[in-house]
């Protein structure tokens, strides 16, 4: 029950002011303001608290001896005031006389309290007692792992492991671990049961470390025995005529593992990805791909944050703007169009082209947009009115890349003809062959 005992520590020691450093997943957001402004519900959950501490449900000896409520000082009880008392001391004449262990008295909704919470406010209080239990108890189990992505998501599941890294920066398994859950986020995001097969799968093989850690050996380990018991189990199921999907057992270590240059791997497109491109700070990627669609990324999570459709055909070039709140794509079906990086929303179709878009390019002001096409010519729009500017033609096949110079004065473009060519934006002459 290691789970409650951390939490409740650590929720008493942190203290309601203390949580606004964190995400706001679980920053005032959600945390704070739920207990700030719904007092029956803060009181409801922190008396079930009380209650299973007193039980010696949340806090309870090694030796299995029970702590009871008059054993914690008033340090130790809840922190956030009622009436310029504790709530822990308010509710000390509801307090349950202390009875032997018992999971089942465990109410579900201080067990997701727990789950959601308790490993940010270890990080937040920075006790290395808490620390350790976390570690060991919760970031290195695969019960718990399994739990947290079921019942949270994925995502807060890697923020938790990030939590406890940027505490401990040289904890190599458990940057292992976070790495693990990072390579396996598409297969989980479909799947929780799939977080088991990942894991056993190859993502824990630690062929990039000098020396395998025993705590990940055994978590592999887990990981496969998890897969075997539970495929026999939907496969039982099956027969007796159920709806189960069974988690797949790889034979060989076929995935990319953690440790490796590999750093996250994200899946949305259907078909090929023909384009990619990240923004100036490197925190969003766009992408374009065979399905017609055009998508924007999250680097760090490898989150889909929005999917762009208007196109007709594949699309084969993207760009994004310097200030990253306009995307521009290329496409098959011979347009140019732009997109609100924010909301999605599409802002203009530039039409000119005779053939496919290969290549588009915004400058650095975000005022000129150039873009190539398979029969080799360049053209040049205003990007906020989608107005054609020029029209540069020279090469002899299709123009595959663009760059545009700083102040915009200069195109450079590379084609299938084994050229590069310099053009002068204002006139449209190409000034040099490389």
């Amino acid at each position: 029950m290691e789970i409650y005992d951390v939490c409740h520590k650590s929720f008493c020691r942190v203290g309601k002011g203390n949580c606004d450093g964190l995400s706001p997943t679980i920053g005032n957001t959600q945390h704070v303001d739920m207990f700030k402004y719904h007092d029956k519900q803060r009181l409801s959950i922190f008396r079930r608290m009380a209650t299973y501490s007193t039980r010696g449900i949340v806090s309870h000896s090694s030796e299995g001896r029970q702590k009871t409520y008059e054993s914690y000082s008033e340090s130790e009880l809840f922190c956030i005031d009622e009436g310029n008392k504790p709530v822990g001391m308010q509710l000390r004449d509801e307090m349950i006389t202390p009875c032997t262990h018992n999971s089942k008295l465990i109410d579900q909704e201080v067990f997701n309290y727990a789950l959601k919470y308790s490993v940010a406010h270890a990080c937040a209080n920075g006790d290395d007692r808490q620390l350790d239990t976390v570690r060991e108890t919760q970031l290195l189990n695969l019960d718990w792992l399994i739990k947290k992505v079921e019942k949270v998501g994925a995502f807060e599941a890697i923020r938790d492991v990030e939590r406890f890294c940027e505490v401990r920066g040289n904890d190599r398994p458990v940057h292992l671990i976070k790495h693990a859950l990072r390579l396996s986020l598409m297969a989980v995001c479909k799947d929780f049961r799939e977080l088991p097969s990942q894991l056993a799968g190859g993502r824990l093989q630690m062929p990039y470390e000098e020396n395998e850690f025993t705590e990940i050996v055994k978590l592999r380990d887990a990981a496969k025995l998890y897969c075997s018991t539970q495929l026999q189990h939907d496969g039982d199921n099956a027969e007796k005529g159920f709806n189960t999907k069974p988690n797949w057992v790889p034979v060989t270590q076929c995935l990319t593992s953690a440790g490796g240059p590999c750093q996250l791997i994200v899946r949305g497109h259907i078909g090929s990805v023909n384009a990619i491109k990240a923004n100036k700070e490197c925190n969003k990627m766009c992408s374009g791909g065979s399905d017609n669609s055009v998508k924007l990324w999250d680097v760090k999570t490898g989150m889909c944050l929005m999917t762009m459709i208007g196109h007709e055909s594949a699309v084969l070039a993207v760009d994004i703007s310097d200030d990253g709140l306009v995307i521009y794509s290329g496409s098959a079906d011979k347009t140019v169009r732009s997109w609100n990086a924010q909301t999605g929303a599409h802002r203009l179709t530039m039409i000119g082209h005779n053939n496919s878009v290969c290549t588009v390019c915004i400058s650095k002001s975000g005022d000129i947009v150039c873009s190539g096409c398979a029969s080799g010519t360049l053209r040049l729009w205003n990007a906020i009115t989608g107005v054609q500017l020029n029209v540069l033609t020279g090469h002899r096949t299709g123009v595959k890349s663009i760059v545009i110079n700083t102040d915009a004065s200069l195109v450079y473009s590379g084609s299938c003809d084994e050229s590069i060519r310099v053009w002068n934006t204002a006139s449209g002459a190409c000034t040099r062959i490389l």
